[in-house]
């Protein structure tokens, strides 16, 4: 019969994995895009969940939402975008970073040109090839894999790949905003390469604010056909999902933190013997370890997997 404590930890479980896939019923991100809920290659689930482990993360679908976070302490990541913003939201934006705000635009489209346009910033040809470039971010250097970008003109430049610049930083007030003529400097598929270590030490200083926030406005959605496509869908994002689980720097690494928790409480919740003799004064049966022992030797254990997980990913 299986204990109150593993009925409740599996049920949190289902709870959980539900919510990572409830985008997924709603509709999908149409396409590879940069999106957190986008697992493939083209997606930034990964940035996302080695992030969440050092700092906030938060997600907007609006520009307006900016006012929740404050502009001194949050960085804003805009990769990708889909949707030409407005005039009324990049007023927005460079009233958000005027006030302290740091904003990193990665695009190699055209999508944000009209607020590059109003950062006195464009971009040039794009260049259809993977190539390691450098960055100066912070006083510090780094060498960056770039896969298809653009020469960024204007403000001060921060990275050079195939004799071009490629990044830019331009001051705005008391605040900053970071150009990258490449939104692929932040994927999955470069975060499951070999590069994935130094491109994560690139990304965490470019992010280097005690909150990240992900803008997910304008994306296009794909909507899931009938009940059985739902289930078909649904079944399939679950298998893919707990793939990803097992691979390193998977998306959703408090899932799998999860995971492990549940384990422990399952091994080292008492396991009731019917009729076994008992110690006086106590509730544990004679040649059982107490629980409160097991269950500290076991989170011990458990610590010092989330520490190597960190130091390894």
């Amino acid at each position: 019969m299986i204990s109150r404590s593993v009925a409740i930890s599996l049920a949190l479980l289902w709870l959980v994995l539900a919510s990572s896939v409830e985008l997924y019923v709603v509709g999908a991100p149409k396409g590879d895009v940069p999106s957190l809920y986008n697992m493939g290659p083209g997606g930034v689930s990964e940035l996302v969940s080695y992030v969440s482990l050092f700092k906030r993360v938060k997600l907007v679908v609006d520009v307006g939402e900016l006012k929740q976070y404050d502009p001194r302490t949050s960085v804003l990541l805009l990769a990708g975008l889909e949707k030409v913003l407005g005039d009324a939201e990049i007023s927005e934006l460079l009233r958000w970073v005027s006030e302290g705000g740091k904003l990193v635009v990665a695009d190699e489209y055209l999508v944000p040109l009209r607020l590059l346009q109003a950062l006195n910033v464009s971009l040039g040809q794009v260049s259809h090839s993977i190539d390691l470039g450098y960055c100066d971010i912070g006083g510090r250097g780094f060498e960056v894999l770039f896969n298809v970008y653009r020469e960024v003109v204007g403000g001060r430049a921060l990275c050079w790949a195939g004799g071009v610049p490629v990044a830019a930083e331009v001051p705005l007030g008391r605040g900053t905003v970071l150009v990258f003529g490449d939104s692929s400097i932040a994927i999955n598929e470069v975060l499951r390469s070999r590069y994935r270590s130094a491109q994560l030490s690139f990304l965490l200083e470019v992010l280097d604010r005690e909150t990240l926030v992900v803008y997910e406005g304008g994306r296009l959605r794909q909507k899931l056909g009938g009940p059985v496509g739902h289930v078909v869908t649904v079944v399939g994002y679950l298998a893919r999902f707990f793939a990803y689980l097992g691979m390193p720097g998977s998306p959703y690494d408090f899932v799998r933190l999860l995971i492990v928790s549940i384990a422990i409480t399952a091994t080292v919740a008492p396991r009731p013997r019917f009729g076994a003799p008992r110690r006086r004064g106590s509730e544990t049966p004679v040649g059982e370890v107490p629980t409160n022992k097991r269950f500290s030797e076991a989170v011990a254990v458990w610590v010092r997997w989330v520490e190597n997980l960190r130091r390894g990913a």
